[in-house]
């Protein structure tokens, strides 16, 4: 038989311990949360870059080439990457993408810009883009002359 300082003590622990269940539960579904909202983040920079890629290889690239890349096809570079990048998402990301902001466009403006600025880094000091060669190939070519 209990005493009445022993029965608190017991239903105190319980609370106690609920409390630190249902806590660590909360946890547990917000470190998820997390963690998905990582991987989408991760996921529309990826696509992002990979649709910048893309209008690179397909549009951008043969204009400068021929330089005809101008404001106009200049804007219809962003028109094929967004579309590109959208098209490239997941449905949990783009669902995710919608959910957290308000203006879109804007948003997917400034990551191709700033994808564009990234890829322009990556080929510097390694593919002239309007020659496409590599750049080690043109100095051979040209320290041989």
């Amino acid at each position: 038989i209990l005493n009445g300082a022993e029965n608190a003590a017991i239903i105190a622990g319980l609370i106690i311990g609920l409390n630190l269940w249902n806590k660590s539960i909360d946890y547990a579904k917000e470190n998820t949360e997390n963690e998905k909202v990582k991987r989408w983040l991760t996921e529309i920079d990826d696509a992002m870059e990979e649709a910048v890629d893309k209008v690179n290889q397909t549009l951008v690239n043969g204009l400068k080439a021929i330089g005809g890349f101008d404001g106009i096809a200049q804007e219809a570079a962003r028109i094929e990457a967004k579309e590109t990048f959208l098209g490239i998402l997941s449905d949990e990301a783009r669902e995710y993408l919608y959910r957290a902001y308000t203006d879109i466009d804007a948003l997917i403006r400034a990551k191709t810009e700033h994808a564009v600025v990234k890829a322009k880094k990556k080929k510097q000091g390694a593919v002239l883009v309007s020659e496409g060669i590599l750049v080690d190939e043109a100095v051979e070519a040209e320290n041989a002359m």
